[in-house]
């Protein structure tokens, strides 16, 4: 901001330019007094204007000031050829008084006409670049537009031909000014012989080109300058954007502040932090939404993620300015995302107004709580609900009216429900086994805190945050936990308030601030110190070092890298003097309660060293999952249109099955990857799964840090560690979301799909209207890719698919048929819950269960494609039913009662034609169980692959159709009859693999002449 530190501006400062024979110069007047020279000079430099002389003019009886600032002779030589004074001294108006920011940018004004406005959205798009990563600082890039004022006077025409509603209105002339205008941009820039300028006229061009949406015009250029200015960037066309490159971007540029938000597709979600990474918050903030993609692969959207920064924070300003001016710019920049967002008025999508659109409807905008805004979800619903958007108190998860994840601790109990498999991977006992962890945080926080409070045999041995770092050596389990929970309880509290007393011998509390620290003999030895007086960096280094079961990471901030890494790449400089490379950890498993704890190249690393660790986006996963499915209910209250004071009470009822729901996923998703590792060759060909997933979701194996294929071809049975399976477990999430949203908008809601939809939300409101909400593709399609990869496999769609040509969405469709008419929800709620407490072995053998009763169940759908029909699912819902609500199964009897299940499924499957054509299914199952047994090949089909089963289910059903057919016959006379009596008795004395597939074929040609009418010789 301009403005005099000596006058307070009391009332509007005039400007004019006059021209005398003296030369040019700035006239101002203003009531009591007009600025300083000292205060006008700089601003004056920036733009290219130099002043040679100031003349006061003192009026007798006046108390208005008036001064003229005569210029130098080369700006009054600049200023001749001028043809619009009253825009430029418009614009020194506004300079002068502290509405139009000061930069060098401001020289347009002078050698294009720009005005402020125009001037403020040059700037807008450069600051952009700047976050981008364009190598040109602001000062040289407006020194390259300076000496182009033709050129960038070409690209504002262009930017206001694609983007001024005024022009829009007829739809062809809009779209050939905007041609004309683009073409004479291109050529103009091809002309330059300036290289530096052709080239940031060619980003600003391909930016503008990339924009879909502005704010700018809202504003008149009669008005005061806009609080702020957004853009909506399809980042897809901007090649020279850093990778991941999302879906859609807003960038929101003010004096004030900026920020942008990064969204990974149409239907996203993320949180908004308050970032104080101003020079490259987009870098970071780039950094955790490609986090957020992977995370949100449980979720209905996909990830999303903002930032903002304050710029005019005053220095060494209070807690509470500080604060104040935070909300302020969030605020800010909440309105400025909704102004370019679509509503939703009674299902009619709604445009903003006075806003050019080049892309679809966009209506779905949700935001979250993220670091420096865990306050502030009720302030963005607030805004939410005065505009009149359509998701209203829905729009920021978090707030009064929905789930307190501090409260529920949903964040960190997801992250402990990943490490209890691990413990049984182990051979930890954890409900009894006291175990040994280092923390990163303080237990004033939501997942430290809380994740330090739900383990009661857990011995914290040190933790750090920004203020303390805390060593209890030897703790007394019960009595740390207690203590633990006392700070928890404490508002604000700091390691600084435990209680010395109750620190074993030898422990304390440091403040990070002191030069040096003396620790005891007893922790010199247990982190191998060299010595006893150590700085603090040494200290928090040797502690993350320290040889312990779990290292805990609750905080912010990146602390492992891989060796091979510089503290650069990483791009977290606060930590770079702490920072670990991954051979010196010595833990034995990682828990990442908090994001970006480490790089995944450390991750990886890490795993070859044998240490249990998963990714951040698995084991915090919950939060995000929570967050989900209040904004789903609150979707669906909305519908419905229930008073405020119910649906509150009924979000409150619902709190413990949303957790159930939630911690569900996280165990299902550790399972699956655990279930991989345990397993290599449950990926059948994992470098052909990864090709398949960098054409299906773009996968790019170097920005994921996934393996070669040559290099997994040299690992042992092609294996992937846990940290790469966990990406591969997203992507193929993310490529079955596709596939089946792709699929399923085409068709009506089937009864499997109601299953999957209904299920998704808890029973106090299944009886609303589910299939009418704005969600129900999305949520279903979540639904089915979480249960697919989770239980079936990260690669079994996908292996399907590459092995039997079948489409990904044919595939989709019959597991989903399957896992509805088997009930497999009820059948996993027995035992879900207690699963982390199994021993490894027993869980692996229930998996190994699910995994081939799932595979069989969608292998006969897939073999009879009349299955897959509302008449076909009536039939099975009638022969197979809910599961009752028995007692509790022992673990060991899980596997059989599955497989009982999934060999009736098959049995309705083969015998679906025959039920088609008239014969009672009870009628036909009996039939079949007959054939099957008479003729051995109940016995025989386990050892075969799925194509002889497929042979083995043909001969089945032509057997039992005869039978049918010939009532009071006996299977063997039927069998002779067909003439495959020969056939039949070299499958049942097949000695081998090799001759048993022999006899298969041989069967399946007797099948096909008869088939024919002809006689087997």
């Amino acid at each position: 901001m301009l403005q005099s530190s000596l006058t307070p501006i009391t009332h509007p400062l005039e400007v004019s330019l006059v021209h005398t024979d003296a030369g040019h110069g700035i006239t101002l007047a203003q009531h009591p007094a007009i600025p300083s020279l000292s205060a006008l000079l700089p601003a004056l430099h920036n733009m290219g204007l130099q002043v040679e002389r100031e003349e006061p003019q003192e009026r007798a009886g006046r108390q208005t000031r008036r001064s003229t600032l005569w210029l130098d002779d080369a700006c009054t030589a600049q200023l001749a050829s001028l043809t619009d004074t009253p825009r430029l001294a418009d614009f020194l108006r506004r300079l002068f008084s502290g509405q139009a920011e000061d930069g060098r940018l401001n020289g347009l004004a002078v050698v294009a006409g720009l005005n402020a406005h125009e001037i403020m959205l040059v700037r807008a798009y450069a600051s952009y670049l700047r976050q981008a990563g364009w190598h040109m600082s602001l000062r040289y890039m407006a020194d390259c537009l300076r000496r182009q004022p033709a050129t960038v006077r070409a690209w504002l025409g262009y930017h206001h031909a694609r983007l001024d509603p005024l022009m829009s209105r007829n739809k062809a002339a809009a779209a050939e000014l905007e041609r004309v205008a683009h073409t004479q941009l291109q050529r103009q820039i091809a002309a330059l012989q300036d290289a530096d300028a052709a080239d940031l006229l060619e980003k600003l061009r391909q930016l503008v080109a990339a924009t879909m949406r502005s704010s700018y015009f809202l504003h008149s250029t009669h008005d005061d300058l806009p609080a702020y200015l957004a853009i909506k960037l399809d980042t897809q066309l901007l090649d020279f954007l850093p990778k991941p490159r999302p879906f859609r971007e807003i960038y929101v540029f003010s004096e004030r502040f900026e920020g942008v938000h990064l969204r990974g597709g149409a239907v996203s979600r993320g949180g908004l932090r308050w970032s104080d990474r101003r020079e490259d918050y987009r870098t970071e903030v780039l950094g955790l939404v490609k986090a957020q993609l992977v995370k949100n692969a449980v979720i209905v959207p996909t990830g999303a993620k903002g930032g903002f920064v304050c710029k005019l924070l005053p220095f060494e300003a209070s807690r509470e300015a500080t604060q104040a001016e935070g909300v302020a710019c969030y605020q800010l920049f909440i309105n400025a995302l909704l102004d370019l967002t679509d509503n939703l008025v009674e299902g009619v999508i709604v445009p903003p107004a006075q806003v050019v659109r080049h892309d679809a409807d966009d209506p779905y905008l949700v935001v979250a709580a993220d670091k420096g805004t865990a306050s502030f979800s009720d302030l963005a619903n607030a805004i939410s609900v005065a505009r009149g958007f359509w998701l209203g108190d829905a729009f920021a998860s978090g707030g009064s009216n929905g789930y307190d994840h501090k409260k529920m601790g949903i964040t960190a109990k997801g992250a402990w429900e990943t490490a209890r498999l691990r413990f049984t991977e182990l051979g930890i006992d954890w409900t009894q086994e006291h175990f040994t962890a280092i923390g990163i945080g303080d237990m004033s926080g939501d997942v430290f805190g809380n994740g330090m409070l739900l383990m009661p045999h857990l011995q914290l041995l040190g933790a750090f945050d920004h203020r303390h770092i805390f060593i209890d050596p030897t703790p007394d389990t019960a009595a740390a936990l207690a203590e633990r929970q006392r700070l928890f309880a404490l508002p604000r509290s700091s390691w600084a308030d435990y209680n010395p007393a109750l620190i074993s011998a030898g422990g304390g509390v440091y403040a990070r601030t002191e030069r040096q620290i003396t620790v005891s003999d007893v922790v010199r030895q247990w982190l191998g110190l060299d010595q006893n007086t150590v700085t603090p960096d040494v200290l928090i280094r040797a502690m993350l070092a320290a040889p312990v079961t779990v290292l805990y990471n609750g905080g912010i901030g990146t602390y492992v890298k891989a060796a091979q890494e510089t503290h650069e790449q990483v791009r977290d400089r606060a930590n770079d003097r702490i920072r670990l490379d991954a051979p010196a950890v010595r833990a034995r498993m990682v828990v990442e309660g908090g994001n970006l704890g480490m790089t995944q190249a450390a991750r990886v690393a890490l795993a070859t060293q044998g240490v249990r660790v998963m990714t951040d986006a698995v084991d915090n996963s919950a939060g995000v999952d929570c967050s989900d499915h209040e904004v789903n209910l609150k979707i669906l209250l909305r519908q419905a249109a229930l008073p405020a004071a119910a649906t509150s009470t009924l979000l409150t009822g619902m709190t413990g099955a949303v957790e159930r729901a939630v911690l569900a996923t996280n165990r299902a998703q550790a399972r699956r990857i655990l279930r991989h590792r345990h397993q290599p060759g449950l990926l059948a060909d994992p470098c052909a799964l990864l090709l398949q997933l960098e054409h299906a979701t773009g996968l790019d194996r170097a920005l994921e840090q996934l393996p070669a294929d040559v290099v997994i071809q040299q690992r042992e049975q092609g294996m992937l560690y846990e940290p790469e399976l966990a990406v591969l477990l997203a992507h193929s999430k993310m490529a079955i979301k596709s596939a089946v949203l792709a699929g399923t908008h085409a068709i009506p809601i089937q009864p499997w799909h109601a299953y999957l939809l209904t299920r998704y939300f808890p029973q106090p409101v299944r009886t609303l209207n589910l299939t009418a909400h704005a969600l129900k593709h999305e949520i279903i399609a979540t639904r089915l890719a979480n249960e697919l990869v989770d239980r079936a496999g990260i690669g079994f769609a996908h292996d399907l698919v590459r092995r039997r040509g079948w489409p990904l969405l044919r595939v989709t469709e019959a597991f989903a048929f399957a896992w509805a008419a088997l009930d497999m929800d009820t059948w996993l709620q027995r035992h879900d819950a207690l699963i982390t407490t199994l021993p490894a072995a027993t869980r692996h053998a229930i998996d190994t269960a699910l995994e081939q009763g799932l595979a069989d169940a969608v292998n006969a759908v897939l073999a009879s494609p009349a299955v897959s029909s509302p008449a076909s699912w009536a039939v099975f819902a009638d022969q197979l039913g809910e599961f009752t609500e028995a007692p509790a199964i022992t673990p060991t009897l899980l596997p059989e009662e599955i497989n009982r299940r999934v060999r009736r499924f098959v049995r309705l499957s083969a015998a679906t034609p025959l039920i088609a054509h008239g014969h009672h299914a009870a009628t036909v199952l009996s039939a079949l169980e007959q054939v099957s047994h008479a003729t051995g090949l109940a016995t025989i089909t386990p050892k075969l692959d799925t194509a002889a089963q497929t042979v083995i289910a043909r001969i089945e059903l032509l057997l039992t159709s005869a039978l049918l057919a010939q009532r009071g016959s006996q299977v063997q006379d039927v069998v002779s009859r067909l003439g495959l009596t020969e056939a039949l008795a070299l499958v049942s004395g097949s000695a081998s693999a090799e001759h048993l597939a022999a006899a298969v074929a041989q069967l399946d040609e007797a099948r096909f002449q008869h088939e024919l009418g002809l006689h087997v010789v």
